[in-house]
């Protein structure tokens, strides 16, 4: 009998004749079976010096040879050595008590060509058997058997470690998905027994061989799922990675954002403004998703509005917007979920002034007096175009002012100007103010007729020349109670006959004392305020006169005894006077007379004599033609300037007892 009772026999021996079953397409050699071999090995195996050992065999006799790490196994008597139970004492781990038979009745060593026990990758799935297991413990002690068979088996599971790449990852720019290359690897003590393939599902899917995975994913999330079949066994390993591409690049609008207006807008008539919102269109890698436009109006307004707007080609909303500001905002989103905004103001502002319609402007009253209570209320007039608007905005307000010749007479917070006008042309201007402060003037001319003439009268008045001779009458002066049932503004005068360049009417008369003195007849009229000429007053004069004293005006003089007349000297009142004058009496025409007295009598000359030698007061008075006088005062000096003529007589004088031994003679006893 051929047996393997060591490792080492086991291992150079045995097994061999299995692998044609896989790998050399050799068949085993057949083995003598009988009754009578198995009775011969009986009683062969009987211990001549001992007890024969036992064996007891498992229920289960099919045994699998696992392969180890590198991909091979050795079949030995370790195998079964934990499987039987013996009376003979067994040694573990080699179990060299142990002998593996080929053939229970073979009697000699049995001539192998076998390679050994070595197996590896490629004998997986072989079944080596039967086998005979003995026990021996020395010589004729040798056990029955037991049967097995071996199957040899890979049990260590690959090892799959997928692609050790950083997720998630962002889209290729411009696309909406991203090139990459992905290899996984595995690990297996037979690795030529694997069938390695990829699978690809969620956002990018197809099945394809290998652990390379060169492909396009797609935005999203893909897994990938990495399999491996042990084609022996038939058994499926799989190892999955999630890959997620993400979409990091915004929608872009094409051609620039939107645009607003360049500037505010002027509302209309109806306080509102039109423009165009154009949404442009849009491109992004991924499709776009939303676009809307957000209107939002102020508050009271119009109702917010919320539009959908075209991606492709772009969409233009014809709107009109209120007073005040609106924003109009642009949001995008694609399918990704990146989100741009883009927003501007359209900003409508009342540029327009209030109306006052069709307002009168020019207004004309005839009152049967000099006044008239006028209504100039032009409040219901004024209209603005944001007034009445929602939500509410206060009123245009206005104010006021009344000018009368350049001059206001009156003014006040309303557009309400009535009240009592004399009459007169009057210029009211109204100033309407809107909220937005713009304003609006219009001015009204008020025209209050007076169609009655006043009534002229005069008187006759005295008036004087003045110191130049002459004098200015103003009409007002011969005035005598002139009426007019509003008021005369203007009085005039003019002398008698036709008017001329040099005779028309005016405010005043000049009179001259050369040529007028005395009575004038004039012409005498007025006008009142609103231009209304009287009648014409005459047959009464102005008499001129003149009542202003001369100017006398004397000299100091020096005047000799004339002993030819009589021993005296004549004084002229010409003599005295230096230039005397008068407004209306040429000098050489006044009247001079000379007094030695203040008061008079005055005359043409006064006489002095030796008795006056001396300084001597007199005055002059001067007379002009209207009989004015003034007098001034001179001194004249008179002086006696001839020698006398000396004559002595003879003279007796007297001593006396009261006068004794002298005597005393003046000159005039012997004069």
């Amino acid at each position: 009998m051929l047996k393997f009772n060591t490792p080492a026999a086991i291992h150079n021996r045995f097994l061999v004749p299995f692998e044609p079953v896989l790998k050399k397409n050799k068949k085993p050699r057949a083995l003598l079976t009988g009754l009578a071999f198995f009775l011969f090995l009986f009683l062969f195996s009987i211990n001549e010096t001992g007890a024969q050992c036992t064996i007891s065999c498992p229920g289960v006799t099919a045994r699998d040879l696992v392969l180890d790490n590198t991909g091979n196994a050795t079949l030995n008597a370790s195998l079964f050595g934990p499987l039987i139970t013996s009376n003979c004492p067994l040694t573990p781990p080699d179990y060299p008590e142990i002998s593996i038979w080929e053939n229970p009745g073979a009697t000699t060593p049995y001539p192998t060509a076998f390679d050994g026990p070595l197996f590896d990758c490629f004998d997986v799935g072989s079944i080596i058997g039967p086998l005979y297991i003995t026990v021996s413990n020395g010589p004729g002690t040798q056990s029955g058997t037991c049967e097995f068979t071996v199957t040899i088996v890979d049990n260590i599971v690959p090892v799959i470690t997928p692609d050790p790449f950083a997720s998630p990852v962002s889209a290729d720019p411009g696309a909406c998905a991203v090139d990459l290359t992905l290899t996984a690897q595995v690990e297996d003590n037979c690795p030529n027994n694997l069938v390695m393939s990829h699978t690809l599902t969620g956002a990018t899917t197809g099945a394809f061989p290998g652990f390379t995975a060169t492909h396009q994913y797609n935005v999203g999330t893909t897994t990938i799922t990495w399999q491996v079949i042990d084609v022996p066994t038939g058994n499926t390993f799989t190892a999955t990675s999630t890959l997620v591409v993400q979409d990091n690049e915004d929608p872009v609008f094409v051609g620039g954002p939107p645009v607003g207006p360049a500037g505010d807008l002027s509302a209309n008539g109806s306080c509102e403004a039109s423009f165009d919102v154009v949404a442009p269109p849009l491109s992004d890698n991924c499709g776009i998703d939303i676009y809307v436009v957000d209107i939002d109006y102020p508050t009271g307004t119009f109702a917010d509005e919320t539009l959908s707007a075209d991606a492709i080609t772009g969409t233009t909303f014809m709107r009109t917007f209120p007073l005040g500001i609106t924003m109009v905002t642009f949001t995008v989103e694609d399918f990704n979920g990146n989100v741009i905004t883009s927003s501007y103001n359209v900003v409508v502002v009342d540029n327009t002034g209030p109306s006052f319609g069709a307002a009168p402007t020019n207004v004309t009253v005839n009152p049967p007096g000099c006044s008239a209570l006028v209504n100039l209320d032009y409040s219901g007039y004024i209209t603005d175009n944001c007034f009445p608007h929602t939500p509410a905005i206060p009123a245009p307000t206005a104010t006021f002012e009344v000018d009368s010749a350049g001059v206001i007479i009156h003014s006040g917070p309303t557009a309400d100007a009535s009240r009592e006008y004399f009459a007169g042309i009057y210029t009211v201007t109204f100033t309407a103010t809107d909220n937005a402060g713009n304003t609006t003037t219009l001015v009204v001319t008020l025209t209050v007729t007076d169609v009655d003439p006043p009534m002229a009268m005069c008187k006759d008045i005295t008036v004087s020349v003045d110191a130049n001779g002459s004098v200015t009458v103003n009409a007002m002066q011969v005035d005598d109670g002139s009426s007019d049932n509003c008021a005369i503004t203007v009085y005039e005068i003019r002398r008698p006959g036709p008017i001329t360049a040099t005779n028309d009417w005016g405010p005043s008369l000049s009179f001259a004392c050369n040529a007028n003195l005395g009575a004038n007849g004039y012409m005498f009229r007025v006008k009142d305020g609103n231009g209304n000429i009287s009648n014409e007053c005459t047959g009464q004069t102005i008499t001129v006169i003149d009542d202003m004293e001369p100017t006398a005006q004397c000299t100091n003089i020096t005047r000799d005894i004339d002993p030819m007349v009589a021993n005296t000297v004549t004084v002229t009142a010409a003599e005295i006077n230096s230039g005397s004058n008068d407004n209306c009496t040429a000098s050489g025409s006044l009247i001079l007379g000379i007094s030695k007295m203040g008061t008079g009598p005055f005359g043409p000359d006064v006489i002095f004599d030796c008795a006056e030698v001396g300084n001597q007061t007199v005055w002059l008075e001067v007379t002009d033609a209207s009989g004015n006088v003034d007098i001034c005062m001179a001194t004249v000096t008179v002086r006696d300037v001839t020698d006398p003529v000396a004559m002595a007589a003879p003279f007796t004088a007297f001593l006396t007892a009261t006068n004794p031994g002298t005597v005393a003679v003046s000159g005039a006893d012997i004069n």
